[in-house]
């Protein structure tokens, strides 16, 4: 089948439509969602109609997360339930082009990336309906104690770089090209044009699962509480198909640790649920970190906005003896300097100006940035620990290469992920995952980005798993064939799944052991879990999904394992792969006697995009008018938490620790404030400060180093803090403030003073301060500094 005789319903760039929208023939999304421990179901339901005189073909390209698994696949054509199965793929390209032939119907679903469908519907007839249900299952982690679920509803469009090769087979608005062979299969037309179909949306959470808060940055929704105390979330009934469906889900810790034992052929595999009880600091190393920071056209408005202010509050968790490179990319580089720069107040300042300059302009030529990016540490200082930080939507269709280029470098640091986007391409940060020790999170533009900086940098700060043994009868037995692949960070309130192959008799482990890159051992003591069959069933298939993408993707090395292997498995298991797709085929009887044409799904220009900063590949570049200007971010805190003010006030601590609002002179008060509202503020919530202790300690060693010509007022509040927070210094600052607190005990000042009077001091004196501005006293009376 040609481009040339296909007649999608909108055109591929969304200027006008060709047909009117009532033809389009999908009609509705539902999503319903059930969240309960350990696997959460996900049900699917795609509606279409055929509202036309003629037959139709219909091809639609669409997404799938690329956590969860498509475990079953039904049609029901008016009414008919017809009987799906996954087939070597060849064989289901074979089977479809036949039933088409003869007049009978046929489903195609294909997978081209491990989150991008395509769904052909061969020989609907004028007036039937069918429907497509897409039975999935994700297997739940806890990260810093959430959970997080990602429906997308819209395959974004992808920056496609290379030299253009043959036209393909696929009937995507891009061509095959050197770094992207399949980009006509992964680029569905889009229109700016609201299409007519819509999404339904509804989640219902397990009263097992011991729920804090559930939040959802992507859509408003309300919460019922049913009469089994399940909770239920309702999105909406007509949700457009333009972004990711976001859930967020904060659950209490989980205490125990289990494993399971799955079967598959003559393979046992462990599938333990693990959750450290301690938490260990990794000996530290001086950091060189380069940031690659993504501003082509996709990333206009408020992406770019929050991708400037993601990285200005990384810069403010480095340390004095770090050093840090920041590199724009484009279709062009823009390095900010060609050296490695300090960390210090001044090129912090220069930073953000340079920051605050940055402009969305071309096309996401990110593998040329990745390769200047490694070229940094290619004579590594041993001493020194190589990090690249990369905020990006990671829309490129050359995920593969990316993660190939770095595999090949034996790049040996670490890589931070920071996916900024209302359609995030995950695909990009899970190849880039199965190559090098990675951290990734993903925001919403216009999510409180704070909290997830401070995860990021506090995984950097804590050990990590290298290699894995079970505890049987005392004796340590090394685990291999392990999934995801290690190492892995010992994340605070995170419980994460893995898989290990067991040779041999199958045994009771009593632990397992961990051992970290400190030469630490961990022992994690297991439970068995006893499995259903559902549960048994959505591991194993998890599993097979594991080692399908890690050793089938193009960016493998992996020979131990043959393509004729991995295509049984997904065979045996019933799984989507480069190998297999799902078919579903039935005779009718009366044939269809004319040539079906063929109708391309359009797809929803994605949230948040600007229409006139869209690129595709060098040939087939739009943009259309350069107009998005933004000024510096500013930071109002009048409607915000104090967990929000705790977060952007740290922007404005200097490398040795003090804070300056005002003159440089007003520094010794200002930082005493500071640190009193600070600690008063732990003093009523634990989490208020976490992941912010280093800056804390830095504070607290600028005020011990200041504390001998503090003055009289300053030295009273400076006595009432080491004694009010005594404990709470013990344990954050350790020994360095022992003695401090010690003699402020001994200092003869009344013990009766409360915690407001200090404040009625530090007002009063805040009053001689001539340089003060009068917007910096306003906050501090409401004590919220600014």
């Amino acid at each position: 089948m040609m481009k040339d005789e296909v007649r999608p319903s909108l055109s591929v760039a969304g200027k006008e439509m060709e047909a009117g929208a009532s033809e389009i023939a999908l009609r509705r999304w539902q999503v319903r969602g059930k969240v309960t421990w350990p696997v959460a179901q996900l049900h699917i339901r795609q509606i279409f109609e055929n509202t036309a005189r003629n037959p139709l073909e219909v091809v639609y390209t669409f997404p799938l997360s690329s956590d969860q698994i498509l475990e079953a696949f039904d049609v029901f054509l008016s009414g008919k339930r017809i009987t799906s199965r996954v087939v070597k793929r060849e064989d289901a390209r074979k089977e479809y082009e036949t039933y088409l032939e003869q007049g009978d119907f046929a489903v195609h679903l294909k997978q081209h990336r491990s989150n991008v469908f395509s769904l052909s519907i061969g020989n609907l007839a004028p007036g039937e309906c069918v429907l497509v249900d897409f039975h999935l299952s994700q297997v739940l982690e806890i990260q810093h104690g959430e959970i997080l679920l990602r429906t997308p509803t819209v395959v974004g469009p992808r920056y496609i770089p290379g030299e253009p090769l043959d036209v393909g087979e696929g009937l995507g608005w891009a061509f095959p090209t050197t770094q992207v062979p399949d980009a006509d299969e992964i680029t569905p037309p889009f229109t700016f044009d609201p299409t007519p179909y819509s999404v339904q949306a509804y989640f219902e959470i397990s009263r097992d699962l011991p729920v804090e808060s559930i939040e959802s940055p992507s859509h408003p929704f309300r919460i019922q509480l049913a009469s089994d105390h399940s909770y239920h979330a309702f999105m909406g009934d007509e949700l457009k198909a333009n972004k990711d469906i976001v859930l967020k889900i904060k659950v209490k810790p989980v205490q125990e640790s289990t494993y399971s034992i799955l079967t598959y052929d003559d393979t046992s595999i462990l599938a333990t649920t693990l959750t450290p009880e301690t938490r260990t600091q990794r000996q530290k190393r001086p950091q060189d970190l380069v940031f690659l920071i993504d501003i082509s056209g996709s990333m206009a408005g408020v992406k770019l906005k929050t991708t400037r202010k993601a990285v200005q509050l990384c810069l403010r968790k480095l340390s004095a003896a770090d050093r840090f490179q920041l590199i724009a990319f484009e279709s062009d580089l823009h390095p900010w300097k060609r050296e490695w720069v300090p960390v210090t107040d001044k090129t912090i300042q220069m930073a953000d100006r340079w920051l605050n300059g940055l402009e969305s302009l071309g096309g996401t030529e990110l593998l040329p940035a990745v390769h200047l990016a490694l070229r940094q540490f290619r004579d590594p200082d041993t001493h020194r620990e190589p990090v690249i930080v990369l905020l990006t939507d990671g829309m490129v269709g050359n995920e593969w290469e990316i993660a190939r280029t770095i595999k090949k470098s034996n790049f040996k640091g670490r890589m931070i992920l920071f996916g900024i986007d209302t359609v995030v391409n995950q695909e990009l940060f899970q190849a880039i995952h199965r190559v090098v020790p990675v951290m990734a999170r993903y925001i919403y533009p216009g999510e409180d980005i704070r909290r997830v900086v401070n995860m990021q940098f506090q995984n950097l700060g804590v050990s990590w798993v290298r290699q894995m043994a079970m505890e049987v009868s005392g004796k340590a037995i090394q685990l291999t064939g392990w999934l995801p692949m290690l190492p892995f960070p010992l994340a605070e309130d995170t419980t994460r799944l893995l898989f290990f192959e067991i040779n041999g008799e199958t045994p009771r482990i009593d632990a397992l052991l961990l051992y970290t890159e400190n030469g630490e051992t961990l022992r994690i003591p297991v439970q068995k879990q006893h499995l259903t069959d559902a549960v048994h069933n959505s591991l194993l298939k998890f599993w097979g999904k594991q080692l399908l993408e890690n050793r089938a993707s193009p960016e493998s090395e992996d020979l131990a394992v043959s393509p004729a292997f991995l295509e049984q498995l997904a065979l045996d298991l019933q799984l989507p792969s480069p190998y297999t797709d799902w078919i579903a085929l039935w005779e009718r009887d009366e044939k269809i006697q004319e040539i079906s044409r063929v109708q391309v799904v359009p797809v929803d220009f994605p949230d948040m995009w600007c229409e006139d900063k869209f690129y595709s590949s060098a040939d087939v570049l739009f943009d259309l008018d350069q107009t998005c200007r933004f000024q510096p971010v500013v930071y109002h805190y009048q409607n915000e938490t104090p967990r929000d003010v705790v977060c952007d006030m740290f922007l404005y601590q200097k490398m040795d620790g003090r804070f300056s609002f005002s003159h440089p002179r007003n520094s010794v008060w200002e930082s005493l404030i500071v640190a009193g509202w600070l600690l008063a503020q732990m003093e009523a919530d634990e989490q208020s400060l976490q992941g912010f202790e280093s800056n804390l300690k830095k504070l607290m060693a600028f005020l011990i180093q200041k504390q001998s010509r503090f003055t009289k007022d300053q030295r009273r509040i400076w006595n009432y803090i080491l004694r009010r927070y005594d404990s709470l210094l013990r344990r954050l600052v350790g020994q360095a403030i022992e003695k401090w607190i010690l003699a402020a005990k001994a200092a003869e000042e009344e013990q009766s003073e409360t915690f407001g009077f200090v404040f009625k001091t530090v007002l009063n004196a805040a009053e001689d301060i001539k340089d003060l501005t009068a917007e910096v006293r306003q906050n501090l009376r409401s004590k919220i500094i600014y």
